[in-house]
C-alpha cells in the first residue's frame, strides 16, 4: 500500500513526541515493511480562536486521495477526507477535553446570540454530517459579523470553542473511511469523550525513538524533560529539599518555567540545570542513572518512562501520573507514590542507600518495555487494516501451510511464498501457518499486507532442542525439516493453529511435503495443492551424503514427497524439468504437474542502466575496480557455487568479488583462508542489497546442483546487472541471449576480459523478459486460473 502518515506541524515549529512518532512511523514502514509510506505535513496554528478553525478547516479540504491509507495521530489531521483511514490517537487537544475543567470555565455557550445560535443549533443538530460544508459556511458568516458578536464567545479557552471542536473532532471520527481506531495508551483508551461512542480502540504502546540504549553506573537523578506546568518539575525539586542523601540531580531541557524552576532550586548544589543536550549526551546520562523521576499530571504515554526502562533504570512516578503508571510497578519496575513531595523523597533516599535494588528493579523494567518496538507497533497497527478497493465480500480462503516463518522474507524459500501470496490476496484470503524458532516475545499474528495474514507458531524448547541434535546426527548439516515431520509431537499447539485455520479454508497449499501428514489429518475433502519448491529426495540426498544416518533422512523425504504427489489435487513445480523428475520417481501422471516457476516483483527493484551504474561506482570510489556479485542462502548447491567463485577470485586478481546471503556464514570461519578479493556482505536489508545490485558491475550464477530455478536469476536480470551464469544455473529461462552463458573453468577468462559497456543490449533485454515473464503478479494469474 501507498501511506500517507498526516500530522499537523505546529507553528512556532518544534520537535515534540507527535514529531518522532511521525518521522520514526514512516521509517519503520518504509524499512521493515512491503508498504511505502510518505510524511504529509500541514501547517497548523493553533494561538488563538480563528487558527484553530482555520487549521481544522485546512485538513478537511486536504486532497490525499493518491494514497491507499491514511494513517492520523494528532488532531486536526484527522479531519482528512478520505475512504481508508486508520487513527492512532495521541491525544486530542486537551485544554479543550480532559483539562477544560482545570481553569474551572463554563461547559456550554452562553445563548441570545443570533449567529451563535444557529451555529450551535446546527452542530447539535448534525453531530455527524456528511460534510462539513455547511458548517465552516455558518463560521465564515461569524468571522464576517464578528463586530457583532460579543468577544467572549472567541475566548480561547472557552466554551465555544470547546463545542466547536469537539463537533469536529467526533464529525470526522465519525466518517466511515476510518477503518480503525487505535491509542497510544491504555490512558487515552480510556478518555471515552475522544472516541465516537461505539467505537472498538485498541491500545498499542507507542515506543521511543530507537537508539541504542546501554546500562552504566547507578549514581544520579536524571530528569529530561520541556520544562513546563503539567510535567510538575517543581515537585521533583521540592522532593530534593527533604532528601537526606548526597545524590546529585540533574534536569535537562528548557521551557518557559525554567526561570521559575531555577530559582526554586537555589541553594541546592546537588541540583543542577543542563538546559538543551543532544541525544549523546542524553544517552549518557540515562545510562548512569540511580533512578528517573517522571510524574507528569495524567500523562498520555510518558516516553521518559520507556526511555529510563530500555536503559535498565527504575521509575518513581505518581497515582495521578496516567500513562507512566501503566509502566511502573510499585516496587518491582520502580515505585508510584502519592503525589507529595516528602513519600518521592523517601524512595530517592531508599534507592541512594540501596543502588542494588535499583539494578535489580531496571532490570525488571526492561522486561516489561523489551517488546515495545516500532516494527512489532507497525504490524499491530497494520493487522486486520483493508486495502483499499479490496473485495471483502465472496472471496476465498486458502491456508499456506510452511515448516518456516515467511515475512520478512530472506532465503529463496520465503521469498517464493511471500511474494506470491501477497499477489495472491488480491483475489483471495490468504492465511500463511508458518513455524518458527525465535523470540516468543515477537508478535504471533502479523499482516504484512492487507488480505495475507501470517500466523507464527514457536516451536517449544523441546523442539529446538531436537532440531540441535538431528543436525548433530546428520553431521552438522540443518535438518530442522526432518523434525517438523513430528510437529505434532514436538510442537502440538502447530496442530492446533493449523487446524483453526483449515477449518475456514476453501482450498489448502502445502509448500514442501514435510507437512504432509499433518495436512491429510485435517484437510477433510478440501483440495490439497503441493508445491514443490525442489525435487527435495534429490536435494536431501546430496545434502546428507555424509551422514550416518542419511539411509533413514533420505528415505523420510522420499516418503514425504511421494505421499504428497499421491495425495494433493495439483503438484506445483518451479520448472520443467524438476516436473521430469518427480513423474519419473513417483510414477505420478504428467498431467498432475503445473509449473509455476520462480520469479521476482519487478516493480520494487529499480533497473540501473550502465551510465547511472558508473556514477554509482565513482560515488562509491569504485571508478577503477571492477566487482562481482553472487547472492546465495545456507544451501548445499550455493555452498558449491560460493567455492566456485572463490576459485575465480584466485584467477582474477583486480576483480574484487562479493558474495551476499546465508552462505557467507559458512564461510565466515574462513576468513583468513579467502582470498583478500573476496568480501562477505551476509544477510542485508533489502535496502542495502539494492543499493549494491545498482552497483557492481557484473553477477554469478556458477551453480553446478540443485533443482527449481534460481530467485537470484530474477533479481540479477530486474536490477539491470549484467550476468555471468552457467547453462545450469540458467534452467527454466528460455531466452539465454539475455546472459553469457559458460561453465566455471571458463569464467575467469571472460571475467578477466570483461567490459561493462558490451552488455547494454543484453540487461535492457533481460529486464523486458523478467517483466513480461516472471514477474510475481503475471504469475500469480495462472495460479488463480488453476486454484478456481
Amino acid at each position: 500500500m501507498k501511506i500517507a502518515v498526516l500530522a499537523p506541524s505546529p507553528v512556532p515549529f518544534v520537535i515534540g513526541g507527535v514529531e518522532n512518532m511521525a518521522w520514526s512511523l514512516c521509517d519503520t514502514i518504509n524499512k521493515k515493511t512491503d508498504h511505502i509510506a510518505e510524511l504529509v505535513k500541514v501547517v497548523s496554528k493553533e494561538s488563538g480562536f480563528w487558527e484553530l478553525i482555520d487549521s481544522y478547516q485546512r485538513f478537511d479540504q486536504l486532497d490525499l486521495d493518491h494514497f491507499d491509507l491514511v494513517i492520523t495521530m494528532k488532531y486536526p489531521g484527522w479531519m482528512i477526507n478520505h475512504d481508508n483511514v486508520l487513527c492512532y490517537t495521541c491525544h486530542c487537544l486537551r485544554g479543550l477535553y480532559d483539562t477544560y475543567n482545570a481553569d474551572a470555565l463554563p461547559l456550554k455557550p452562553k445563548p441570545g446570540n443570533p449567529y451563535i445560535d444557529r451555529v450551535l443549533k446546527y452542530i447539535r443538530g448534525n453531530p455527524q454530517p456528511a460534510s462539513l460544508n455547511r458548517f465552516f459556511s455558518l463560521m465564515e458568516l461569524i468571522k464576517v459579523h464578528q463586530d457583532d458578536i460579543p468577544s467572549e464567545y472567541f475566548n480561547f479557552p472557552g466554551p465555544f470553542i470547546r463545542e466547536l471542536v469537539h463537533f469536529m473532532d467526533q464529525a470526522a471520527l465519525s466518517r466511515p473511511g476510518v477503518k480503525k481506531f487505535c491509542a497510544i495508551s491504555e490512558t487515552v483508551k480510556a478518555r471515552k469523550e475522544y472516541f465516537p461512542p461505539k467505537a472498538e480502540v485498541t491500545a498499542i504502546h507507542l515506543p521511543p525513538p530507537e537508539k541504542n540504549c546501554r546500562c552504566g553506573k547507578f549514581q544520579h537523578i536524571f530528569m529530561v524533560s520541556r520544562l513546563d506546568p503539567p510535567k510538575r518539575i517543581d515537585m521533583l525539586i521540592k522532593a530534593m529539599g527533604l532528601v537526606k542523601s548526597d545524590v546529585k540531580l540533574y534536569i535537562a531541557g528548557t521551557g518557559p518555567q525554567e526561570k521559575q524552576l531555577r530559582q526554586l532550586a537555589a541553594g541546592d548544589e546537588r541540583i543542577e540545570f543542563l538546559g538543551f543536550v543532544s541525544d549523546e549526551e542524553v544517552e549518557n546520562y540515562y545510562a548512569d542513572s540511580l533512578v528517573v523521576p517522571y510524574f507528569p499530571y495524567d500523562e498520555d504515554l510518558g516516553l521518559i518512562t520507556l526511555e529510563a526502562m530500555m536503559h535498565k533504570k527504575p521509575v518513581i512516578t505518581t497515582e495521578d501520573a496516567g500513562g507512566p503508571t501503566e509502566f511502573v510497578i510499585n516496587g518491582e519496575t520502580g515505585y508510584c507514590t502519592p503525589f507529595e513531595a516528602g513519600a518521592i523523597a523517601e524512595k530517592i533516599d531508599y534507592l541512594a542507600a540501596n543502588p542494588q535494588e535499583a539494578r535489580r528493579m531496571g532490570e525488571k523494567a526492561c522486561e516489561k518495555v523489551r517488546a515495545i518496538t516500532w516494527q512489532r507497533t507497525v504490524e499491530e497497527l497494520l493487522k486486520d487494516v483493508p486495502g483499499r478497493g479490496r473485495k471483502n465480500t465472496d472471496r476465498k480462503k486458502l491456508t499456506v501451510v510452511t515448516t518456516y516463518n515467511v515475512y520478512p522474507p530472506k532465503g529463496g524459500g520465503q521469498s517464493r511464498v511471500y511474494n506470491l501470496y501477497k499477489c495472491l490476496a488480491d483475489d483471495y484470503d490468504i492465511e500463511i501457518v508458518s513455524l518458527m524458532a525465535g523470540d516468543p516475545d515477537l508478535p504471533s499474528v502479523i499482516t504484512p499486507t492487507p488480505g495475507l495474514t501470517e500466523i507464527r507458531v514457536f516451536k517449544t524448547p523441546n523442539h529446538i532442542e531436537m532440531d540441535r541434535k538431528m543436525k548433530q546426527k546428520a553431521g552438522d548439516v540443518a535438518a530442522d525439516d526432518i523434525v517438523a515431520m513430528s510437529v505434532e509431537k514436538y510442537t502440538p499447539k502447530y496442530m492446533k493453529s493449523l487446524a483453526e485455520s483449515v477449518e475456514k479454508a476453501d482450498a489448502v497449499m502445502l509448500e514442501h511435503p514435510y507437512l504432509i501428514h499433518a495436512v491429510r489429518q485435517l484437510a477433510g475433502d478440501k483440495p490439497v495443492f503441493f508445491t514443490a519448491h525442489n525435487v527435495e529426495y534429490l536435494m536431501k540426498k546430496d545434502m546428507y551424503s555424509g551422514s550416518a544416518i542419511k539411509d533413514e533422512i533420505v528415505g523420510k523425504v522420499f516418503e514425504a514427497e511421494k505421499e504428497s504427489c499421491e495425495y494433493c489435487t495439483g503438484i506445483f513445480t518451479c520448472s520443467e524439468d524438476d516436473a521430469r523428475q518427480m513423474q519419473s520417481l513417483y510414477n505420478i501422471p504428467p498431467e498432475r504437474f503445473v509449473v509455476v516457476p520462480n520469479g521476482v516483483s519487478s516493480s520494487d527493484i529499480v533497473f540501473t542502466d550502465i551510465e547511472q551504474r558508473r556514477h554509482n561506482q565513482y560515488l562509491l570510489g569504485l571508478a577503477q575496480t571492477t566487482v562481482g556479485l553472487f547472492i546465495g542462502s545456507w544451501h548445499e548447491p550455493n555452498i558449491e557455487a560460493a567455492r566456485i567463485v572463490i576459485e575465480l577470485a584466485g584467477d582474477c586478481p583486480e576483480v574484487m568479488f562479493l558474495l551476499m546471503g546465508s552462505q557467507c556464514d559458512y564461510f565466515n570461519g574462513q576468513k583468513k583462508r579467502l582470498p583478500k578479493n573476496v568480501g562477505l556482505l551476509g544477510v542485508v536489508e533489502d535496502s542495502v542489497k539494492q543499493r549494491v545490485l545498482a552497483t557492481v558491475d557484473f553477477a554469478l550464477n556458477p551453480m553446478k546442483s540443485g533443482s527449481g530455478t534460481n530467485l537470484k536469476m530474477f533479481d540479477y536480470m530486474a536490477s539491470g546487472v549484467p550476468i555471468i551464469t552457467t547453462d545450469f544455473g540458467a534452467r527454466g529461462i528460455d531466452d539465454k541471449g539475455c546472459f553469457i552463458v559458460a561453465e566455471p573453468e571458463q569464467m575467469s577468462g571472460i571475467i578477466n576480459s570483461f567490459s561493462l559497456d558490451d552488455c547494454a543490449g543484453k540487461i535492457a533485454e533481460s529486464r523486458r523478459y523478467v517483466e513480461t515473464v516472471f514477474d510475481w503478479y503475471e504469475i500469480s494469474r495462472a495460479v488463480v486460473e488453476l486454484v478456481g
